[in-house]
């Protein structure tokens, strides 16, 4: 194991330890830096980068809370990394990060919650 996103372990039924699962999918390297969803125990799956030393951090909260933006369908177009996730007011749409300034949303192809599902 590289890393320990979400250390520690949770209690289930019948007082059995449960190791956490950061559960990490989506790898994609961009600006020479792996992107990826993962989930830390406190914002939910979200967009986290590793520059290969550090350990990785999260690169925002798209959806607050545990609530999970679900980041993923990761392509780089014109420097910008677009992906799809879900803000929790506007479904899943298309975003863009820049690898500086934090993700936006691109539009709202699909005005209100139910979102546009774009993939690929």
């Amino acid at each position: 194991m590289e890393i320990d996103i979400y250390p520690g372990f949770r209690v289930e039924e019948e007082g059995k330890h449960i190791a956490n699962n950061s559960s990490p999918s989506n790898f994609t390297v961009f600006n020479n830096k792996l992107h990826f969803t993962a989930n830390d125990g406190i914002h939910g799956k979200e967009l986290m980068v590793y520059d290969g030393i550090n350990d990785p951090v999260l690169v925002k909260d798209i959806r607050q809370g545990i609530n999970s933006s679900s980041p993923s369908s990761f392509v780089e177009f014109n420097n910008p990394l677009y992906f799809i996730a879900n803000d929790g007011s506007h479904g899943y749409e298309l975003w863009a990060y820049n690898g500086t300034d934090e993700p936006a949303i691109v539009s709202e192809i699909l005005v209100g919650s139910l979102g546009s599902h774009p993939l690929y």
